[in-house]
Parts: structure tokens; sequence; C-alpha cells
């Protein structure tokens, strides 16, 4: 399966539920991105097939090494960016909008380069994220960056649900 903007948004929604939740489930999913129910089946079955997820016999869903590597990096570039575009004097909300994105169509040599720069910028408040390893966070709160993807994710989900019917 060919890794979409809207996959990878799912991907990166059951990453962050799993850090708020014990258990993510299909409705938890819902209930964050504001589709409809068969909506989430479809791409969670997708997402199965493609082997980025795994769900139990009581609907559980967990990220596979897979699936947890590329919502692992996909929270990274959006944060990244976000960052960024935040250091460059854009507003918290466009440049969360815009992160959002970015995060999907940038070239890794120019993400590679923001990072860089991002890293050398003495005017960026710095810490490490609550909830992940190794990746940087700046005032970007779960909750928000939760809001900033449930309505990019409104706007883009039917590249995955429709993706049966292109050419």
């Amino acid at each position: 399966m060919a890794i979409r903007a809207s996959a990878e948004d799912y991907l990166e929604t059951i990453l962050l539920l799993t850090k708020r939740n014990d258990a993510v489930r299909s409705i938890d999913i819902v209930a964050e991105m504001g589709f409809s129910k068969p909506s989430v089946s479809v791409a969670m079955k997708k997402l199965r097939e493609g082997d980025y997820i795994k769900v139990d016999d009581d609907g559980h869903i967990t990220l596979t090494p897979t699936g947890e590597a590329v919502a692992t990096q996909v929270y990274d570039r959006h944060l990244t960016l976000y960052n960024w575009l935040v250091s460059l004097g854009v507003s918290d909300d466009v440049a969360a909008a815009d992160a959002c994105r970015m995060e999907h169509i940038l070239h890794d040599e120019s993400f590679d380069a923001i990072k860089r720069n991002n890293a050398a910028s003495d005017e960026m408040e710095d810490f490490n994220c609550p909830y992940f390893d190794n990746i940087r966070c700046s005032n970007l709160t779960l909750e928000k960056f939760l809001q900033t993807k449930r309505e990019e994710a409104a706007q883009t989900h039917d590249d995955l649900v429709d993706s049966d019917n292109r050419p």
C-alpha cells in the first residue's frame, strides 16, 4: 500500500491517542478526527492490510513497528515545521495549519535543512517533547496539535477512502 497523506494522518492520530489512552479503538478515531464510522472502518482495513496497524479481538488498535515509524516521522516533521514557521514570525494557528500540509509533501533534503536551521536557532524555545524521545517541541500543545490534525484530516480523508476508485 502506497502511504498517502490521509493514511499518515490516521497513523499519527493513532500514535497520539495511544499516548493519551491505554487503548485505542475505531470509535476513538471517529471522535478525534470527526469522520463517519464507515470512513474510519475502511481506512483501518487498508492500514491493517498494509501492515501499519494490528486490531485485536476486542477491537483495540495498535501500530506495527512500520506504522509507528511512519507516525513518529510525520509527528516529528509537523513539530519541526511548526517551530520553524513560528520562529519566522508566522502566527501559531497559521503555522500549525501549514505544517499539517507541508509535513506530507516536503522533500527530505528540504526538511533536513529546516531541521538543521531549527537546531541552530538560539531564539526558539526548545525542550524535549513530553510524548516521544528525540523529538523537539516548542509551545505547541497536544490538544492544539490534535485540533489542527482534525481540521486537516477533514479536508483530506477522501484520499484514503476513495483511493480504490482512482485510475
